[in-house]
């Protein structure tokens, strides 16, 4: 017996047909091995090892959970697959295969195999990013008005990330990419970081302003020569009038 809300989707003959049921955030969020937020590029279909037709997606990525900075390349055209697509006068299609519109903004949950990361469930894995107000909400591309599981706020989404994967979609600085390391931190506004870096120069001023001087200044030393010479000046001309009396 199916269990509502966790069954994908049914594939019916030789992917003539999809059925999709319903499968809450919580699922997704848990059966993905990534997830990435980010804009459509472009997508080219091939052959794989196996004698199957994909299409391959490409994505410049703002935001990812699971996946290594070495995986992202930078961030560019990152590479996502589903099965179906044309291939040297082949066509292998698949009812239910998600689709993109040029810079299309799209959170993905994703699977990864021994050829690299598929969209999770067809069209199901794929969610769209709508502005509406002052707040982002992802709405799914196939059950967009399903009250549970069809529109989420954005920061509510990352919360449930990180609640079930203990670290949230964290996003990626470019500028920092050219100095050769990557600048990554959640994807929520709230997150700030601070560095404090200290010089060598700088601990230097700071060790001098601290030390304690082992002798005095010159200057210094040239009046205590002068009070000890009177002195002695003074002692020595005391002894003559005594002696002169």
């Amino acid at each position: 017996m199916v269990k509502s809300g966790f069954l994908v989707f049914l594939f019916i003959g030789h992917c003539l047909a999809t059925t999709f049921i319903p499968i809450s955030f919580e699922r997704q969020i848990k059966d993905s091995d990534a997830i990435i937020q980010g804009t459509y590029v472009t997508q080219f279909s091939k052959k794989l090892a196996d004698g199957n037709i994909a299409t391959e997606f490409l994505f410049d990525v703002e935001k990812s959970q699971g996946l290594k900075n070495s995986e992202l390349r930078g961030y560019t055209n990152f590479k996502v697959l589903s099965l179906g697509g044309d291939w040297q006068g082949e066509t292998y299609k698949v009812h239910g295969a998600p689709r993109f519109k040029k810079n299309e903004s799209v959170i993905l949950f994703l699977k990864k195999d021994k050829h690299g990361y598929w969209i999770q469930n067809l069209s199901l894995g794929k969610y769209k990013l709508k502005q509406v107000g002052t707040e982002v909400l992802m709405i799914s591309s196939v059950f967009p008005y399903h009250p549970q599981m069809g529109q989420i706020k954005v920061e509510d989404f990352y919360s449930k990330v990180e609640k079930i994967k203990v670290v949230t979609l964290v996003d990626y600085n470019p500028d920092y990419s050219k100095a050769g390391y990557h600048l990554r931190k959640p994807a929520t506004n709230s997150f700030e970081s601070h560095h404090v870096t200290i010089k060598k120069n700088d601990k230097k001023e700071a060790s001098k302003t601290h030390r304690v001087p082992n002798s005095l200044p010159k200057e210094e030393m040239n009046i205590w020569w002068l009070i000890v010479l009177f002195a002695l000046m003074g002692g020595i001309s005391s002894i003559l009038i005594k002696k002169s009396s």
